[in-house]
């Protein structure tokens, strides 16, 4: 039997060891008689869920960042 490939990831928010760099579907985990193509799927469901939220973060934190750059006092 051939090896498979298994990327290493943070099995909560599907997040690599590289920073910003996502992984979904079979190469979450190492192959088994449970995998599906519904779990592959749902496993891509919740990294797009991930990376919108880490997207979302740091739109965020950037816009408020530049209105605390920006604020003057009186």
């Amino acid at each position: 039997m051939a090896h498979a490939l298994v990327v290493k990831n943070d099995p909560a928010t599907r997040e690599t060891t590289v920073p910003g760099v996502y992984a979904a579907g079979d190469v979450t985990s190492p192959p088994s008689p449970l995998q599906s193509v519904a779990l592959a799927a749902a496993s891509g469901a919740a990294a797009a869920y991930f990376v919108n939220h880490a997207l979302a973060t740091e739109d965020a934190e950037a816009e408020l960042a530049a209105l605390a750059g920006g604020a003057t006092r009186r």
